[in-house]
């Protein structure tokens, strides 16, 4: 089994009790604000925040719901239906990239303040394929890749601490690499708020 992470940028969490680079104090204990799979809503965008969407980023559409390649409704991309967002399982949304887009999760945050990101990927159908990345992204910057061999059944996590206003933007993008079959990605993203 092969695993491969490429970092770009990123700030990790501070240690318990420590102050961030940006002096502010961390003694205090984080507010959950979202999380995709407890949030998830089979029928409505926007809910506390997330929109499930496909294309490339930064160029990216809402879903619709409708039928996708398995014959199933769900979250989908009209005409590229293997690009489908499905119910969430043990805590994870069951993300599968299109043929020629790609699926993206994406928060926007409610207000400003200081935000803690986790994002964990792992592959849910490891019968094929040649693996995944999932791209995180800030606004439209990329920041990190996690990449997914087609047999990573082990959760890949990362950690931010980002400071974010409102309107900014935290996605999570699941993109196939040259074969786009067996590319059923689960994605854990929870946030939560730094008082």
């Amino acid at each position: 089994m092969m695993r491969t992470f490429a970092l770009l940028s990123i700030m990790t969490l501070s240690a318990c009790g420590a102050s961030a680079p940006d002096g502010h104090d961390d003694t205090t204990e984080p507010t959950l604000v979202a999380d995709a799979a407890a949030d998830y809503s089979p029928s409505s965008q926007g809910i506390n925040g997330w929109s499930y969407r496909t294309g490339v980023e930064p160029n990216t559409v809402e879903m619709t719901r409708g039928v996708d390649a398995w014959g199933d409704t769900t979250w989908c991309n009209a005409s590229d239906r293997n690009s489908a967002l499905f119910d969430p399982n043990d805590g994870f949304l069951k993300l599968h990239p299109g043929l020629v887009t790609n699926t993206v999760l994406r928060w926007t945050a409610p207000a400003d303040g200081r935000y803690l990101v986790q994002l964990s990927s792992r592959k849910e159908d490891t019968g094929g394929g040649d693996g995944v990345e999932t791209n995180i992204y800030r606004n439209a910057e990329r920041k990190a890749t996690q990449a997914l061999a087609f047999d990573e059944s082990t959760e890949i996590s990362d950690h931010f601490d980002w400071p974010l206003k409102l309107g900014d933007t935290v996605s999570a993008e699941v993109t196939q690499l040259s074969d786009g079959y067996y590319d059923s990605t689960g994605l854990r993203f929870v946030v939560q708020r730094q008082e």
